[in-house]
């Protein structure tokens, strides 16, 4: 009798990687998915609710915090870069401050991405690792 196939069949690292490699993906996904996005200072909320509604609908996260810097957005608004409207720019990687928390298995790996000025480069990372006590965070 043939094994039935998961995706866990095709990791071969520890429960804290496998956590890690989801909150990445996950990070790397909003960041491209949107960025570039039409951003105001009245849709600001709104758009930080959809990018934490998006990502709660993928296996394993259990917490997500979306910021766009509103300082930063009122200068883009306000660039004097003739665009009709009522001001606004796109969407870009230096205005979000994201946090992460994706459970697998009994680990759970709290994750960010933030513009760091002296890299100039919004950079996605790892705060810590955390052991958790429930079976919710375990892949089926």
């Amino acid at each position: 009798m043939t094994e039935k196939l998961t995706s866990d069949s095709f990791f071969h690292c520890s429960e804290s990687e496998r956590a890690v490699f989801e909150a990445g993906i996950k990070l790397g996904g909003l960041f491209h998915q949107f960025t570039g996005t039409p951003v105001s200072m009245k849709n600001a909320e709104s758009i930080e609710r959809a990018i934490e509604n998006a990502l709660r609908a993928q296996p394993f996260v259990r917490a997500i915090n979306v910021r766009i810097d509103r300082k930063l957005l009122a200068e883009r608004c306000a660039g004097g870069t003739g665009e009709i409207g009522d001001g606004y720019t796109t969407l870009t990687g230096e205005m979000l401050e994201v946090k992460l928390s994706v459970a697998y298995c009994g680990k759970m790996a709290v994750c960010g991405m933030r513009f760091v000025p002296e890299l100039e480069y919004p950079l996605m990372y790892v705060d810590r690792i955390e052991e958790i006590c429930d079976d919710e965070g375990c892949a089926l």
